[in-house]
């Protein structure tokens, strides 16, 4: 059983100046922008996840690619050092070796699919329940555990952004009366 919230994210208007100053001819066109989060929208969600559709999860395909690009040059490397640097015949017959050399690297392709893509499968079925349940949209989806570190980070930010509003006031009312 998982316990989380969802919260919608609020990109910036087309147009919006940006809080921050800064010389336009340094800050590259892909700069990131802030972004803002609706607070009146947070919902609390609990997901029972079975098995099957753990295993259903599309995220396992990316992840074995992703696997087959790490194992594949790994033991090619491996592979080169032994049979090159080191003479050792993988291939002869009734051969430990190669025998070895063949069940290590299914391991370690096994560990490289599964342990990233448990948290990845868990990831895309959180976002798909909320999509299911909210609707289309852009969520930020966060544990409950990690809800209060969240917030408190939201909450600095808000005292910052008035800060720099207070700032902004004092230094107009400051020129204004010169």
């Amino acid at each position: 059983m998982y316990r989380f919230k969802s919260i919608k994210i609020i990109p910036p208007r087309a147009g919006e100046p940006s809080r921050e100053p800064h010389n336009k001819a340094a800050v590259p066109p892909t700069a990131a922008v802030e972004m803002s989060y609706d607070l009146e929208s947070v919902r609390d969600h609990v997901m029972e996840v079975r098995p099957i559709q753990l295993i259903r999860s599309r995220s396992w395909i990316s992840g074995f690619f992703i696997a087959l690009l790490i194992v594949i040059p790994l033991f090619g490397l491996i592979y080169a050092i032994l049979a090159i640097g080191m003479k050792i015949d993988l291939g002869a017959a009734g051969g430990f070796a190669g025998r070895l050399y063949i069940i290590l690297l299914l391991m370690a392709f096994i560990l490289c699919w599964l342990i990233p893509g448990f948290p990845a499968a868990v990831r895309r079925l959180k976002w798909e329940f909320v999509i299911g349940e909210r609707g289309a949209g852009n969520w930020r989806i966060v544990d409950d555990v990690k809800w209060g570190r969240f917030e408190k980070m939201l909450r600095m930010v808000r005292e910052r952004q008035d800060k720099e509003k207070e700032k902004e006031y004092e230094l107009k009312s400051f020129r204004s009366s010169l």
